[in-house]
């Protein structure tokens, strides 16, 4: 290769290097410019020529549709079987079935052994065995009831069994679905029949519960990020702690009589929510901020303005209004 100028040497670049880019478009003209300028050799710009060349077959489409179609008969086959023999069979045999599936899903899958995310070819055995064992124990709560009346054991069996899943297989899925379950058994429920039929949450408990609980998720998620443990589950810590406590803020405005203080908490956490989802990149976590936030105020717009018709033509601007903005955002972060 020639010399370059003020006495550097050239870097070396390999004709492996140039291999998917040109797979992605780079032609002939371009091979001969950089063979020019010096970065490629002759040899390599004919192999990269003859490599491109070659296109290759592939049955990638083929396959993950064979996959999904397989899946989906075997679903379907499952549900018919259940649904024909549930009184022949008993309820047993398909509370056995359940967890015999889901242990399948869960042995089939592959330990990741790294500390970064990564795309990991198990994640779907991973969230169907987590789904089936979820469904299987509350199945078996329902028709023997194992723990008696305490359905709250069911939730933690779930967390119990998730977050080892979730830190051994890498698997953020699963993490979220752990934390709904131990949510669940604590108190964090909410009904949205009752919510619609009432206009506000029953559940006063959701309050100090779910403002300790979200306060605990954020600080493990923190610890994490500063301990350098799985900094990419740290995401999902927010997201859970933020659900928690945008719950709790909006369970506080719309049943305690003092609604200054629960109205303030929440646009502070929604200040807390878009600045965290600035700096994080997670549209996920903007999404959240402004959904709850535009709840909130919306209740409050619903106490303030007494003409129905009034009411009617806020929702709809203000719900216009959100939409616009989000995909705005959501542009400036795809392109970012």
């Amino acid at each position: 290769m020639a010399g370059t100028e003020n006495g550097q040497q050239p870097k070396t670049y390999h004709a492996q290097q140039y291999v998917a880019a040109d797979m992605n478009g780079m032609n002939k003209e371009t091979l001969e410019y950089l063979h020019n300028l010096h970065f490629i050799k002759r040899e390599q710009k004919e192999r990269i020529e003859r490599l491109s060349s070659h296109e290759v077959f592939s049955l990638h489409d083929e396959l993950r549709w064979v996959m999904w179609s397989g899946a989906g008969l075997f679903i379907a086959g499952i549900t018919t079987f259940a649904y024909n023999t549930i009184n022949t069979t008993g309820q047993s045999m398909l509370i056995a079935l359940l967890f015999v599936l889901s242990g399948t899903a869960l042995l089939s899958a592959k330990r990741s052994n790294t500390s970064a995310p990564s795309v990991n070819p198990s994640s779907l055995p991973i969230m169907l065995g987590c789904v089936l064992f979820a469904v299987a124990l509350g199945y078996w709560q329902y028709a023997y009831a194992p723990f008696g009346s305490e359905w709250q054991y069911v939730g933690l069996t779930c967390g119990a069994v998730f977050v080892p899943l979730a830190y051994k297989y890498d698997h953020r899925g699963a993490l979220a679905l752990a934390f709904v379950g131990i949510g669940v058994a604590i108190g964090l429920t909410v009904s949205p029949l009752s919510l619609m039929m009432q206009g506000y949450i029953v559940r006063t408990e959701l309050i100090s519960v779910g403002f300790a609980y979200g306060g605990l998720l954020a600080v493990i998620g923190a610890c994490q990020q500063y301990l350098n443990i799985k900094k990419h589950f740290t995401n999902t810590f927010m997201l859970g702690a933020g659900h928690c406590m945008f719950l709790a803020a909006l369970a506080g405005l719309m049943t305690d009589e003092e609604k200054l203080p629960f109205f303030l908490i929440l646009l502070l956490l929604c200040y807390a929510g878009t600045a965290y989802a600035r700096r994080a990149r997670s549209f996920s976590a903007l999404v959240s901020a402004s959904l709850y936030g535009y709840l909130g105020v919306a209740y409050v717009m619903s106490k303030a303005i007494d003409d129905p018709s009034l009411q009617t033509s806020y929702i709809i601007v203000s719900c216009a209004a959100v939409v616009v903005g989000l995909l705005s955002f959501r542009k400036s972060f795809m392109e970012s």
